[in-house]
């Protein structure tokens, strides 16, 4: 046994079930659920999708160079229904192409599973996944303002669950989680997180409105070339949710937050201790029969590239309008703020997004997409921005097939 310790197979071992455990239990989930139904009614729909996209980048990768970009994403989509069982599997693949500046192409995947079954009428059991491979530079800038080098990285997450009415108005739901990240560049951290909430919600008299009430943890190990270290975070939960169908749903979380950060670094061990709270909280609208809005506010904090704790602000707003039954159209805005304590890297970044697009439907499942994107980025650090301008045309067709 120390023979084999020193030579590190076992430890090699243990990083490969990392890594296929969850690809393996999320198959017996699949295969699983489609046993279940076999000895019931159980309906299939299967929708193969394809796009593809032409792009003109004035800034591509905000490298100071224009190139023309092809994106063909061909992908495919599998939801089943049953009596007592719900299941979801997608895929999709985006293959890039630059006609000048080959050295940008990539290749990324997307793979995500969700399945629920009934034990009995009060006892919902979940599990779901999510297995991507994309670059940091996609990743980074859309969830923390951060641009990044392209760097290869692979991230997969597993969540199992369990939901159990209490009675007709109170609920507790459990939702656990564990998620890999590895990234090919030594700079950039390699992390492994684990932990899950516990969240009590009941129902108000109207049957539409929802308070909710909880705690959750979670615990952070990472390692990279120049620092390693865990973080362990802390939050209480309260929020309200309401849902009234189609008109509006708005929801509404926040509490607490306590992280305790460890960082080794040149043989040198710094300790962090970080009071503040998360928000969460999204507003859909339908404000008329054409009309439609999407609003989201966010605030919390987040791990970065170098495993740092991110505290992050971010806004999101969306306005879409059907013109007619063929044409519609629909404007996005984004903000980020993002900074870091500085004990690995020290930043401080505001990122602009805005965007209009206009649809037009041939028919149900093929339709045109016409769009202009702005983004700009500011390192408040050292007082520099960069800007880029997108213009696409994408056309997508779907093949929905139902079976029973």
């Amino acid at each position: 046994m120390q023979t084999l310790l020193k030579k590190g197979w076992l430890k090699m071992d243990f990083q490969k079930c990392r890594v296929f455990l969850p690809a393996m239990v999320l198959s017996a989930v699949i295969i699983l659920s489609v046993h279940i139904e076999k000895s019931g009614a159980a309906e299939w729909i299967i929708t193969p999708e394809m796009s593809v996209t032409g792009t003109y980048d004035d800034n591509l990768l905000f490298e100071d160079v224009s190139d023309y970009e092809l994106r063909a994403s061909p992908g495919l989509r599998a939801n089943m229904t049953g009596e007592r069982t719900r299941l979801e599997v997608a895929g999709k693949v985006d293959v890039l192409s630059y006609l000048d500046y080959s050295e940008f192409d990539r290749v990324n995947q997307d793979y995500t599973l969700q399945s629920e079954y009934d034990l009995n009428p009060r006892t919902t059991l979940k599990m779901g996944g999510r297995l991507r491979f994309d670059y940091t530079f996609e990743t980074e800038l859309e969830e923390a303002g951060i641009v990044s080098e392209k760097s290869r990285r692979s991230y997969y997450t597993f969540l199992p669950g369990i939901s159990v009415a209490l009675d007709e108005r109170n609920s507790l739901a459990l939702d656990l989680f564990y998620a890999s990240t590895d990234n090919r560049r030594d700079e950039r951290a390699d992390s492994w997180s684990t932990g899950g909430d516990l969240v009590w919600s009941r129902m108000f008299l109207d049957e539409q409105t929802f308070f909710l009430a909880g705690a959750g943890v979670e615990h952070v190990d990472f390692e990279s070339r120049r620092v390693e270290g865990t973080h362990d975070i802390y939050r209480g939960i309260v929020g309200v949710s309401r849902d009234m169908g189609e008109r509006y749903n708005v929801l509404l979380r926040g509490g607490p937050t306590w992280t305790h950060s460890r960082f080794d670094r040149n043989d040198e061990r710094r300790r962090d201790d970080d009071l503040g709270f998360f928000i969460d909280s999204r507003l859909l609208w339908q404000i008329t029969e054409r009309t439609s809005t999407d609003v989201g506010i966010d605030h919390g904090q987040y791990q970065s590239i170098y495993a740092e704790n991110i505290t992050r602000n971010r806004i999101r707003a969306g306005l879409r309008h059907r013109f007619t039954e063929k044409w519609s159209g629909n404007a996005t805005g984004s903000f980020i703020n993002s900074r870091t304590t500085g004990l690995v890297s020290r930043e401080k970044r505001n990122t602009w997004q805005t965007g209009l697009s206009a649809t037009y439907n041939l028919r149900p499942d093929m339709f045109f997409d016409l769009g202009y994107r702005y983004r700009h980025t500011r390192d408040r650090v050292d007082s520099t921005s960069k800007d880029g301008n997108r213009f696409f045309l994408q056309f997508t067709i779907r093949f929905p097939k139902q079976l029973n």
